[in-house]
């Protein structure tokens, strides 16, 4: 078997760096952007700019939300369902923060070319991705003889798999009303309400039942 407690201090230790990074690249793309035009700018032509570059920080909130969710649930799963890993266990872990530290990027395409079908398809398969690699790493934690499951019930299954395939339906979505219905702002609404649903239904999950600790089991 494989350490599991320096399996998820990597996790923990990817997702702290994403989300510091968030706001760095923002400022600095702001900045580059922006460059010293507004040195002496006044308060509206602050806010003009603000709004003018818009996209940038829906590309932070997008990015804050799907990673906020997506620790989230990997938190739930590696305590309700993984309480030990293997080393396939350990390569599935791998390749699902591999997609996640996409996310920035393909949440930055959205942001600055939300109007072009390839952003939206770009941004929406990546959390399809993601929900997807969550999913396989619980349904191999289920299947494989070699990890130790914890005390879950049928409801914290059922939620869990909610809190991961939601927001790969709504993307799922996203990229259909993009592709073969009219444009409009519909798949950017579906895409920045998707997290939020994920992240209601694992609170939702985690406040009924609890997670109990391996000592406490």
């Amino acid at each position: 078997m494989v350490n599991k407690a320096r399996a998820e201090a990597f996790s923990d230790g990817v997702f702290a760096i994403i989300l510091t990074l968030l706001p760095v690249i923002i400022i600095t793309i702001f900045g580059v952007e922006v460059g010293k035009e507004l040195e002496h700018a006044t308060d509206d032509e602050l806010w003009h700019e603000m709004l003018k570059h818009r996209s940038l920080f829906l590309s932070f909130f997008l990015s804050a939300g799907v990673l906020g969710a997506s620790y989230l649930s990997h938190h739930v799963m590696f305590e309700l369902f993984s309480r030990s890993i293997n080393r396939i266990m350990l390569l599935l872990n791998y390749l699902y923060i591999l997609v996640v530290v996409f996310v920035p990027f393909s949440a930055y395409m959205l942001g600055k070319y939300w109007y072009d079908d390839f952003s939206v398809v770009l941004y929406s398969t990546n959390i399809i991705v993601v929900g997807l690699a969550e999913s396989l790493m619980l349904y191999y934690a289920l299947a494989s003889r070699e990890i130790e499951n914890g005390d879950y019930t049928v409801s914290h299954l059922g939620q869990a798999l909610l809190g991961q395939l939601t927001p790969v339906v709504f993307s799922a979505l996203a990229i259909i009303v993009t592709l073969f219905l009219d444009k409009n702002i519909v798949p950017i609404v579906l895409l920045a309400v998707s997290p939020v649903v994920g992240v209601a239904i694992l609170c939702v999950n985690v406040g009924k039942e609890g997670i109990q600790n391996p000592e406490e089991g």
